[in-house]
């Protein structure tokens, strides 16, 4: 685990002071809530009847959802911003998975460029997906509510929606899943509540883009309101960096200068993009000058399991190779490892090497790159500045933590 915040400015004049906390942080003193969480439980009532318990004397609350089950700690710590609420989301996926498994849950996950939490592949081959964010104690009750609602649902779209992919495709089975309770694994089922909550979630989304261009505020749309991300961009300009905006003009990759010693090499910013599970959506992409070497799929599964620099450091995101921000890339690569799970379901020994197969071509001088989605529905002034400005000191961190590993 990387120790200390040595790659974090304190007076950092990037981090907007009003920016959502749900993706900013800075201190390291966090402390457990003493007693029943307060806001778990005003979270527990907005969630379907009878699907989420209080556990740990009521620190921690267990939302089964469909077919998985969400498990959400809350601690506490005091900010730059004010205190406000550490919490850790966790979904037990699957267990006994072997490498190439992982790299194919990793393949499907990314289809449709829309990760939204951690895809981690522990040293006891389970998987299972993990979501770090903040929310300040000042807010409204309904406002900081409804943000943890929407990440929650969110995160937990996007892992039954892998499962459900796993398992039509032969490369989970039923014995493999980590199901909540009283899951049926064999019985297939529609979960219409979390599709409910996920079309809720794309309406907000349009409507916030809807109302931007109304009132005219920016012409970039919502994630853009505000000047910070404009004085993130200038300063990153005269910095030496370089500008390329993509053939849409909805996007734009910044190039870091050429023999930089610094530990990123670029990023993306998608400001248009679309998940099919939740609507409009940011995809942020932070490309490291790591290299993925010769054991790609270990280096994927460290780089995914190393904790946050801090304590109170956000992380919703995922590693991947470089390559796989192109979606004709990570599709095929789908189409390829849902080929070979057929071939386990016609009884063939042989499948899981032509599951490893579509990923031999991964070259070791590939980078890695984290990606985040992060629903429209969220967006704010300020806020697209504070993911960008935590996705680069989590990326920057991780970096110098395997690199003093290597030395």
């Amino acid at each position: 685990m990387v120790e200390g915040s040595d790659c974090v400015n304190k007076n950092d004049p990037y981090v907007p002071a009003g920016a959502d906390p749900a993706f900013t942080a800075e201190r390291t003193d966090v402390v457990p809530v003493s007693g029943p969480s307060a806001l778990l439980t005003s979270v527990r009532s907005r969630l379907p009847s009878g699907s989420a318990h209080m556990t740990n004397d009521g620190r921690v609350l267990r939302w089964n959802v469909h077919r998985l089950t969400v498990s959400i700690d809350n601690r506490l710590s005091d900010t730059p911003e004010g205190p406000a609420h550490i919490l850790d989301s966790r979904i037990a996926l699957a267990k006994n998975v072997s490498d190439a498994q992982y790299l194919a849950l990793l393949a499907l996950y990314m289809r449709r460029l829309d990760p939204m939490g951690t895809l981690v592949h522990t040293s006891d081959r389970t998987v299972h997906s993990h979501s770090r964010f903040l929310i300040f104690k000042h807010q409204p009750i309904d406002e900081r509510d409804e943000i943890l609602r929407s990440i929650l649902v969110a995160q937990a779209l996007v892992a039954e929606t892998l499962i459900w992919q796993a398992m039509v495709a032969g490369i989970l089975t039923s014995d493999d899943v980590t199901p909540s309770e009283n899951a049926d694994m064999d019985r297939p089922e529609r979960p219409d509540t979390l599709l409910s909550a996920g079309a809720d979630l794309g309406r907000r989304g349009m409507r916030v883009l809807s109302q931007v261009l109304l009132e005219g505020s920016s012409k970039l749309g919502p994630w853009f309101v505000g000047t910070t991300q404009d004085a993130m961009l200038t300063q990153r300009i005269d910095a030496g960096w370089t500008r390329e905006a993509n053939e849409h003009n909805n996007g734009v990759r910044l190039l870091a200068p050429q023999h930089s010693r610094q530990p990123l090499h670029a990023v993306q910013i998608d400001w248009a993009h679309h998940s099919e599970v939740f609507g409009p959506t940011l995809l942020l992409t932070v490309v490291s000058n790591l290299q993925l070497g010769t054991s790609p799929i270990q280096r994927l599964a460290d780089l995914n399991s190393i904790p946050s620099h801090a304590r109170t450091q956000a992380r919703s995101g995922t590693w991947v190779p470089e390559s796989w921000s192109d979606p004709q890339r990570v599709e095929r690569l789908a189409i390829d490892v849902s080929a070979a799970g057929e071939r386990r379901k016609r009884g063939d020994a042989d499948w899981e090497r032509h599951l490893a197969l579509p990923f031999v071509h991964i070259r070791p001088d590939e980078r890695a790159a984290y990606m985040v989605s992060v629903p429209t529905a969220l967006a704010g002034p300020g806020i697209l500045a504070a993911i960008w400005t935590w996705a680069e000191r989590y990326v920057g961190a991780v970096v110098r933590h395997s690199n003093s590993d290597l030395n």
